[in-house]
């Protein structure tokens, strides 16, 4: 089979099988969580973004009110829209 073809099958495999976290991204996401105050905003529902420790949340504007007001001034906060297809351009 050529690489392409197994592309294809495996984007066939995601749509029909559904989204999933996978054992990298829990482990991705429980390593930064210790360290970073991480926020999920989702059409999860919030039980189950609960159950998965992802801390959900409702209310981007409220959340990034929240985050602002517990930082110091001038703060560097991240915001990624499309999750890990978002690749951020780091400006000082």
């Amino acid at each position: 089979m050529r690489p392409e073809e197994r592309r294809y099958e495996v984007q066939r495999y995601c749509k029909r099988e559904g989204f999933r976290i996978g054992p990298h991204k829990a482990y991705q996401i429980a390593r930064d969580a210790w360290r970073l105050n991480l926020r999920w905003l989702s059409d999860m529902p919030v039980d189950f973004a609960n159950f998965l420790l992802l801390n959900p949340i409702t209310d981007l504007q409220a959340a990034v009110d929240e985050a602002l007001a517990a930082l110091p001034p001038n703060p560097r906060l991240g915001l990624m829209p499309v999750a890990n297809a978002t690749i951020p351009k780091l400006t000082q």
